[in-house]
């Protein structure tokens, strides 16, 4: 059994969903209370046999500056 998150999670809401992808956003509270906000991408990865996590949007309109 996984442990309870440290994250709390305020709202969940889908925001585009087709036959191959969806997406959701996650208003989240950090553990340290930090305000960054980023995108984060679950994908299936046939090859791996397994789902990963994949960072597609930065903070400051998407640079990482």
């Amino acid at each position: 059994m996984r442990p309870p998150s440290p994250y709390l999670r305020l709202a969940q809401r889908e925001v585009y969903r087709n036959r191959w992808v969806a997406v959701e956003v996650h208003d989240i509270v950090h553990p340290t209370g930090a305000g960054d906000a980023f995108v984060l991408a679950r994908q299936a990865r046939f090859a791996a046999d397994s789902h990963v996590l994949e960072i597609v949007s930065f903070p400051n309109g998407g640079t990482e500056n």
